[in-house]
């Protein structure tokens, strides 16, 4: 799955799953808020989580984000 991914999509999940907003982690990439929205938008896609009511997007790929990368869960 690592390799279906490119390095910023890579870099700005590890950032959304370490709590940074869209607006932060755009300031630590040097690109618009726009940009990260889009990137968010792919990496959901790929991962075929999709936003409802029931779970927010953000939590939901921060709980694959750990899965990814093995985290143990609490």
């Amino acid at each position: 799955m690592l390799s279906d991914f490119t390095d910023i999509q890579i870099e700005t999940f590890r950032l959304l799953a370490n709590g940074l907003s869209n607006s932060e982690i755009a300031k630590v990439r040097f690109v618009s808020e726009k940009s990260v929205e889009q990137i968010v938008a792919r990496i959901a896609q790929h991962l075929l989580v999709v936003p409802d009511r029931a779970q927010n997007l953000r939590v939901a790929l921060t709980g694959e984000y750990f899965k990814w990368i093995g985290s143990p869960r609490h």
